[in-house]
């Protein structure tokens, strides 16, 4: 599932960007760039420098003992964004429930052969009924929430950083043969769920998925000197955009109420109530200071480290290696180099609903209504923040031709895409409305090949 980027040296880099590199850091600490998180040794023997306990203050799941969740921001960041992508999917879902992570300091742990180094969790299975669990419970056909866990396991593979997924072959079968009734692709599957797939069968997992994640970053830190500020620092960075960040908002006495703050936000209302021990119907008060969470405000930082690679990660074949996936949101993403959204059309636009489907971007639907984001969102009343949510209603606007259903399968002509680096099927496949599947079938590719820079992808559908 992962993607090899190509590698800069790290002595070559520098002679590139030292004077970038002053003036984004021109804030940042020593003490900082010192406690970045270091990921050392095997799993089933090493340690952990600067763990970090897995965020408590957001909703979606359930810690079984907090003093046990220490990980690499690797890890914290793909888990965050996997719950967060089965509770779009399922709006109203009860919560996950995580078992071990490391321990602070990494090393062995009680019950456990691996844990060591911040890159293993154990997580529990979705049961039907929506019911909430609050300890492993032994699963099968009659209590097991197969589309819920499917969409999680999904959600965790999308992150491009896993290695191993370790479930008991009695759960697997639940889970590929969902995923075959969905239309996934045989050959994918056969793969992904084989002796040397991702998912593999381990004995007495059925109660349990144990997934161990790559950790680039933070196993390049236990490699560089503690001497050499600059490195550490571009370690601190790439690090810092997998974890949420603490934000201040200091209320003016404009804002209209807490419902639309929390939309411009681009959190709930009821995380930014619970956040701030408040109810959704209390008044703002200029001055007052609202805390809430974010992830992926600084952009060019981490373009700047996508440009750094890890030059080397333990026990993992390059083909596998996972990378920082881009913290941009979907509706600033840019469009594709060589194309230009379509802004002025010569017909008179027609308005209809359309239904938003798991995968959609804005930029996806804009593409496929002949419309730009930023008439999209200007038609809906969205931010630039906005998150879309599978099953929510939106107004799309295009010319005169009726509307298709499905507007993916729009008939388009045949488009093609050169690769740059950073790229993966996934995030082209979401900038042209694709799947990873239809993408990848369209190229005759499989869909963990590796992309090359200057490969050229046809990107729409024949």
């Amino acid at each position: 599932m992962a993607r090899l980027y190509p590698f800069l040296e790290f002595k070559k880099a520098w002679l590139i960007i030292p004077f970038l590199l002053l003036t984004i850091f021109v804030t940042s600490s020593n003490s900082q760039a010192s406690s970045i998180t270091a990921s050392i040794g095997k799993p089933y023997r090493g340690s952990l420098e600067n763990g970090i306990p897995f965020p408590s203050q957001f909703e979606g799941y359930t810690l079984r003992h907090v003093d046990r969740t220490y990980a690499t921001p690797e890890l914290i960041g793909a888990m965050l964004d996997a719950i967060e992508g089965v509770r779009q999917e399922f709006p109203g879902t009860c919560d996950i429930y995580l078992g071990d992570f490391s321990n602070p300091g990494g090393g062995p742990m009680f019950r456990h052969r691996s844990h060591q180094n911040g890159r293993d969790v154990d997580i529990g299975f979705y049961a039907r009924g929506n019911r909430p669990l609050r300890s492993f419970i032994p699963m099968n056909r009659e209590n097991l929430d197969v589309p819920k866990t499917w969409a999680l396991m999904e959600n965790i593979l999308q992150s491009q950083r896993v290695q191993y997924i370790f479930i008991d072959q009695s759960i697997q079968n639940l889970l590929k043969d969902y995923a075959l009734s969905q239309g996934g692709d045989p050959a994918y599957l056969d793969r992904l769920f084989s002796r040397t797939g991702i998912i593999r069968h381990i004995p007495n997992h059925r109660d349990h998925a144990h997934v161990r994640f790559f950790a680039p970053w933070s196993t390049m830190a236990a490699k560089v000197s503690a001497s050499d500020e600059q490195k550490r620092k571009v370690i601190a960075m790439a690090q810092q955009a997998y974890l949420p960040k603490r934000v201040n908002y200091y209320v003016t006495g404009n804002e209209k109420n807490l419902a639309a703050l929390a939309r411009s936000f681009g959190v709930t209302t009821r995380d930014l109530s619970r956040w701030n021990n408040i109810s959704g119907h209390d008044i703002l008060t200029p001055g007052t200071v609202l805390a809430f969470y974010k992830r992926g405000f600084e952009i060019e930082h981490v373009h700047l480290a996508q440009s750094l690679r890890p030059d080397s990660v333990p026990e993992v074949a390059p083909s596998r290696l996972a990378a920082l996936r881009s913290t941009r949101t979907v509706s600033d993403a840019p469009p594709p180099r060589g194309v230009t959204a379509e802004r002025n059309r010569p017909q008179q636009p027609s308005v209809h609903n359309y239904t938003v489907r798991r995968g959609d971007t804005l930029y996806g639907i804009a593409r496929a209504h002949g419309t730009s984001v930023k008439a999209l969102r200007d038609l809906n009343g969205l931010k630039e923040n906005s998150i879309l949510r599978a099953g929510d209603k939106i107004k799309v606007a295009r010319g005169n031709s009726a509307p298709t259903a499905t507007p993916r399968a729009a008939s388009n002509p045949i488009q093609k895409y050169k690769v740059v680096q950073g790229d993966t099927l996934y995030s082209i496949s979401q900038r042209y409305g694709l799947t990873v599947a239809e993408l990848a079938r369209i190229n005759s590719l499989g869909n963990n090949t590796v992309l090359r820079i200057g490969q050229e992808l046809v990107v729409s559908k024949r």
